[in-house]
């Protein structure tokens, strides 16, 4: 079953379509993924989310109703499209730069990110609490990328308080401090 996954990744990366038999076979066989294990599915999903533009894979396995069936919190539509783009762009603009000799204060240090986890953050960023931490339990999700999830589900509900008119620095700084900087920078990003 997890084939179906590579076949998609696959697609996606090399540019070419899985012809309609294949994908036929690929939607009538879509309970399969069910019975697989959760590490199998963990697995595919990381090397989705590591390819350079995740985002093409998972929507096509959401138009194929398979990503649904890898569980029913995950959904890509066109703000999640979106976000990732974004995602990527900030991802650049804050890659490593040469050293200059006053030194670099760049708001985000990136190359500690692992863009897999920035991307199952995104992805999970307007689920439900409890679908999300459903979906975290069933694949088995790796610790970091668990707490990254959760630290952007509860900055999710911090960011509308940054609105508030007047708020003094020592405030925003008390609202933000509780947070990781790769959570800080999906609430950045998005």
């Amino acid at each position: 079953p997890t084939r179906m996954l590579r076949a998609v990744r696959l697609e996606q990366r090399l540019g070419f379509r899985i012809e309609p038999r294949t994908e036929q076979l690929m939607r009538n066989a879509q309970d399969l993924l069910v019975r697989t294990t959760p590490e199998r599915i963990r697995h595919e999903l990381y090397l989705i989310l590591a390819e350079a533009e995740p985002e093409r894979a998972l929507r096509r396995l959401d138009e194929l109703g398979l990503l649904s069936r890898v569980h029913p919190a995950l959904t890509v539509d066109d703000w999640f499209m979106e976000m990732a783009g974004r995602l990527r762009q900030e991802l650049k603009r804050f890659s490593p730069i040469p050293k200059h000799p006053e030194g670099n204060s760049r708001l985000f240090h990136v190359e500690k990110y692992r863009p897999e986890g920035l991307y199952l953050a995104l992805l999970l960023y307007r689920s439900p609490r409890q679908d999300a931490e459903s979906f975290l339990e069933s694949l088995r999700i790796m610790r970091g990328e668990a707490v990254l999830v959760r630290q952007v589900l509860a900055l999710r509900e911090v960011l509308p308080q940054l609105d508030a008119p007047r708020l003094k620095r020592s405030e925003i700084y008390a609202l933000l401090e509780p947070f990781d900087e790769p959570a800080l920078f999906i609430g950045y990003v998005v």
